[in-house]
């Protein structure tokens, strides 16, 4: 099967049609004249998926406009084998840093142009008996050891900011799922559930758009399903009735959070399942969806101070210049004393210990917005699928036995003489 694209009308759902519990109708929002009679169902698969050499990786048109570009990301990776054999085998993956990285590549060619001119002049001007390569260790001793520091608390904290968006995802899945927990426990009907989880769905959705900057342009706020929202209505996350009121509005995803929560007010009120306690309970939970996604879009919006990123910049690519100098230096001493021990060191330093800083500058750079369309960002297919398969699972029925019955019989409790 070839890889599906959001692009295309002919979604893979056609097949897998009616066959799903999360095809309810739709949210009681719009008037009933322009209500859709078959919404389509939630799409949940199959995806395709291709090993490489340590990782697993899922295809897909992570953009939800036509014409775009089939991408693949990294589901998985064989954790064991990228730490005992990732190192130099995994030079030759996709996912390699010496492959996404075009920096790190221009400063070893320049570290080593440097290096070599300077080899090249103190060999051919200086004398032997003058050479003095103990200031110039001292100094790329003392340089490593700094931007090594320094450099270690800046990898840590982007870092730590990757985590974070993952576990706002997380806190983002928690929230629709105790929703709907607490939903299906108060007895709300199957179309209530499926409803729900639609727009739980639909919430995620939208982050990724507008963490990708899929709404920025006036074009794809046009409110109709050709637009930006087409690739949701093929989903069967959006239903075309209502996409005017989210055309031209900001936080999509923050929004549709305000729909749940009034959803669920007015269905507890209407059904047969008004509890007070129960349905303030739900509510704290729309809170907390709300907050996952205001989190995200928070922090993706809040970048690190600017003269602190320029500062560790500046000391890292002057470390690979002071490298340079000092291995060039060092390394045309020790070939004209004949110490080739020593020259081949300096041609290793000059080697690993730029490629070295430049790369967890490099890794910094692709782990700050995860959401991107890298092959090591996030994808939003294994997150759609993962949480509309748990959806409808949390929609399915329980076993009989499980079930108290309304009026059970009232037995009395034996007395002391029996």
């Amino acid at each position: 099967m070839a890889p599906w694209s959001r692009g295309q009308p002919e979604a893979p759902y056609a097949s897998y049609a009616g066959q799903s519990l999360l095809s309810g109708r739709q949210m009681d929002i719009c008037p009933p004249e322009v209500r859709e009679e078959a919404p389509p169902p939630i799409w949940q698969g199959p995806l395709q998926h291709s090993e490489g050499m340590f990782s697993t990786f899922v295809h897909g048109a992570e953009a939800r406009v036509p014409r775009s570009e089939k991408q693949c990301k990294i589901v998985h990776y064989d954790f064991d084998a990228v730490c005992r054999w990732g190192g130099l085998l995994g030079i030759f993956t996709r996912a390699s840093i010496c492959r996404i990285s075009w920096s790190m590549t221009t400063c070893l060619g320049l570290t080593l142009m440097l290096a070599l001119t300077t080899g090249g002049l103190v060999a051919w001007i200086n004398d032997e008996r003058k050479m003095d390569t103990s200031a110039m260790e001292a100094l790329q001793q003392r340089v490593l050891l700094m931007v090594t520091f320094i450099l270690g608390f800046f990898v840590q904290l982007n870092i730590s900011r990757w985590w974070n968006h993952r576990e706002f995802l997380r806190t983002l899945h928690g929230a629709v799922l105790d929703v709907l927990l607490l939903m299906a426990s108060s007895g709300a009907s199957q179309e209530q559930l499926a409803c729900v989880a639609r727009l739980g769905l639909l919430s995620q959705a939208l982050l990724f758009d507008e963490c990708r900057g899929t709404f920025d342009s006036p074009q794809a706020n046009d409110p109709t399903s050709t637009g930006a929202f087409a690739g949701l209505v093929r989903l069967g996350l959006l239903r075309e009735q209502e996409i005017p009121y989210l055309a031209g509005r900001a936080q999509k995803a923050q929004l549709i959070w305000l729909w749940i929560a009034s959803y669920v007010r007015a269905s507890s009120k209407a059904g047969c399942w008004n509890e007070s306690a129960k349905a303030m309970k739900i509510q704290k939970r729309c809170c907390i969806g709300r907050f996952a996604v205001s989190a995200i879009r928070t922090q993706l919006g809040t970048q690190l101070p600017y003269t602190y990123v320029q500062l560790i910049s500046l000391m890292v690519q002057c470390s690979h210049a002071i490298m340079g100098l000092g291995c060039g230096y060092t390394g045309a001493a020790a070939f004209v004393l004949g110490h080739y021990a020593l020259l081949v060191a300096q041609i290793a330093q000059t080697v690993i210990v730029p490629a070295t800083f430049q790369s967890l500058l490099d890794v910094c750079v692709y782990v700050s917005d995860p959401y991107g369309s890298d092959v090591i960002d996030f994808s939003f297919l294994s997150y759609h699928v993962a949480l509309a398969k748990t959806c409808e699972s949390f929609l399915s029925p329980i076993p009989p036995d499980l079930k108290v019955p309304e009026e059970s019989p009232k037995t009395t409790a034996p007395s002391e003489h029996s």
